[in-house]
């Protein structure tokens, strides 16, 4: 480790720092100068010899300049471009809070150089959440209504289920909504649901035939989301003519699909005799981190 003293006038703050800037009254940054005065400054300040970019320590540099100080201890590495913005993320990735279309930015920079992003420590689902959270954070005027992710975990207990208590077939009801599991290419399992009554909408997001892998330790897939060009035609088809015979004549529908798939989806719609009126498009609070020329800020809704 390179430790060394510099004067702080030869130091520049990263431009692309995606911290939201504290300033002298914030309640961070005078929780942050208390723990200075208190415990003195314990935690050098990282720098890259590439033109003295300060990559961690940003908010603690500015205290420390407002303290008087002229000089300040630094960790020195030495980085490209690309590795310094990732290790810029990986520092900050507790404490403080995200400048949401900064981070944006540089997380869509370094996407696109190839690097991989795991070394920022977040693997792509955490980035997404990251993201999701952060803005939902930004739009709660209360503290108190933020929702907070619990430590349950999902693939553990899914591990612990030995003998599942819902099986094929089972209907399950929760007040006026009915549950089914089965298939909706059956004709049989949705007339079960449906109990003789009619939607007035269909609101679907079925397999976007991509073959999904899931971010979590199960790398989990989706059934029926990697099948010939023909199979997830009738795979539509088939779901697309069930729903029909159970909706109120004009009632609405609402398809989530993949661009990629879009010829499929929009035959089967068709030929199960839906009208085919409009393509929504749902605008996201950030971008999907992908392997495309061109990273998507949106979804598109079939109706």
């Amino acid at each position: 480790m390179d430790i060394q003293i510099l004067p702080i006038g030869k130091l520049n703050p990263a431009p692309y720092n995606p911290r939201l800037d504290l300033k002298p009254g914030d309640k961070d940054y005078e929780k942050l100068k208390k723990s200075i005065l208190t415990y003195g400054y314990i935690d050098p300040i990282i720098v890259n010899k590439r033109g003295f970019v300060v990559i961690g320590g940003h908010q603690r540099l500015k205290i420390l300049q407002e303290m008087g100080h002229n000089e300040v201890e630094v960790s020195l590495v030495d980085l490209p471009l690309d590795k310094e913005k990732a290790l810029n993320i990986a520092l900050n990735k507790t404490g403080g809070d995200w400048d949401i279309p900064r981070l944006q930015d540089l997380l869509a920079e370094l996407q696109q150089t190839g690097i991989d992003l795991e070394i920022t420590g977040y693997d792509d689902l955490e980035i997404e959440e990251l993201m999701h959270t952060a803005l939902a954070d930004e739009e709660t005027e209360s503290p108190h209504q933020r929702v907070v992710e619990d430590d349950f975990d999902a693939d553990k207990a899914a591990e612990e289920i030995v003998n599942p208590i819902t099986k094929m077939g089972d209907l399950w009801l929760l007040g006026k909504h009915r549950l089914l599991c089965g298939d909706a290419t059956r004709q049989e399992d949705v007339s079960c649901l449906m109990d003789g009554k009619k939607a007035n909408m269909v609101f679907t997001d079925p397999p976007y035939n991509v073959n999904y892998t899931g971010g979590t330790a199960s790398k989990l897939k989706i059934q029926n989301d990697s099948m010939s060009d023909a199979d997830f035609y009738r795979f539509l088809l088939e779901s697309y003519k069930n729903m029909f015979d159970h909706v109120a004549p004009g009632g609405a529908i609402y398809v989530c699909h993949a661009d990629t798939e879009g010829l499929n989806f929009r035959k089967a719609m068709l030929d199960a005799g839906w009208l085919l009126k409009q393509c929504l498009i749902w605008v996201k609070n950030s971008l999907v981190l992908g392997r495309q020329d061109y990273n998507w800020r949106h979804g598109a809704i079939r109706s």
